[in-house]
């Protein structure tokens, strides 16, 4: 039984004296897992030892376009956009929609008092309103009907923004008298309209009901030539309107018409006719008994 344990033996030294190479794998791989591992050395004409500061040293000179560090500003700074200080995110003018503008109910009407547009943009503007109101109209009165239509939307508001624009605080109220708004239209809204008063104020003297308000140079007439078969157009049925919207506005009903009563020295003058409601005129009666 012992003899084939000592035959054993020798096979097993015999075994491993054949195969050295797994032997010295083995220690190959034992060596790399206990030792650090570092870079071999290297015929480069700077490199002078095999340490691994020196090695690195050599490969940053042999590539230099390879950065050995980071610049202190990688990135450019960062530029905001600006946006205008009235212009306000979600509005629709970030996101794809129209800019919103400026109300212009939020500017003060006191400080816009004594603004004036010049002649020829107030003529531009009141010649294209004219050939809009000229479209597809069957005769003369109905002319004049389309401007004083336009005229009477003006007028509204013109009685509430000129009574709130008075210096004055004795004279920023509200008329109540039939001639006390009449005067307060000869003079402060046809100064505020067209810088001066108008040339006179007169009452009828066939019709108690009736007053008349004389403009020998209407301003908005100056660029204006009525052909010959309009003959009796006055496009100052704009200003009539005007005119018609203040007195309605005030509690003061009552129908305006512009009439041309040219003359020889007065080629442009004109006339406005005013004429005012009963309920008007049974008003005037009451208050003045």
């Amino acid at each position: 039984m012992s003899q084939p344990q000592a035959d054993a033996q020798p096979q097993t030294q015999a075994s491993i004296q054949a195969d050295p190479l797994s032997q010295t794998q083995a220690q190959s791989q034992q060596q790399l897992t206990n030792e650090p591992r570092s870079l071999p050395a290297t015929n480069h004409p700077n490199n002078t030892t095999s340490n691994p500061t020196s090695i690195t040293s050599a490969i940053a000179s042999a590539i230099p376009s390879i950065p050995t560090s980071l610049p202190s500003n990688p990135l450019p700074p960062l530029i905001r956009p600006a946006f205008p200080s009235n212009m306000r995110i979600g509005s629709g003018s970030l996101l794809g929609g129209s800019s919103r503008k400026p109300d212009i109910y939020a500017r003060n009407l006191a400080r816009t008092a004594k603004s004036e547009a010049s002649l020829a943009t107030m003529a531009f503007v009141f010649s294209a309103l004219v050939q809009r109101a000229q479209k597809d109209v069957s005769g003369v009165p109905e002319f004049e009907r389309r401007l004083s239509e336009h005229g009477r939307h003006i007028g509204r508001r013109c009685l509430e923004l000129y009574t709130y624009r008075e210096t004055s605080l004795r004279n920023r109220k509200r008329e109540t008298r039939l001639l006390g708004i009449i005067q307060w239209i000869y003079t402060t809204l046809w100064r505020s309209l067209f810088g001066r008063t108008a040339d006179s104020l007169e009452k009828s003297n066939t019709a108690a009901d009736e007053y008349m308000l004389f403009d020998n140079a209407p301003i908005l007439n100056t660029f204006v030539s009525v052909p010959k078969e309009m003959g009796g157009l006055s496009c100052s049925a704009f200003v009539a309107g005007i005119i018609e919207g203040v007195l309605t506005s005030g509690n003061f009903p009552c129908k305006v018409s512009a009439h041309s009563v040219g003359t020889d020295q007065i080629p442009d003058r004109t006339v406005f006719l005013i004429k005012l409601d009963p309920s008007v005129m049974e008003r005037e009666e009451y208050l003045g008994a």
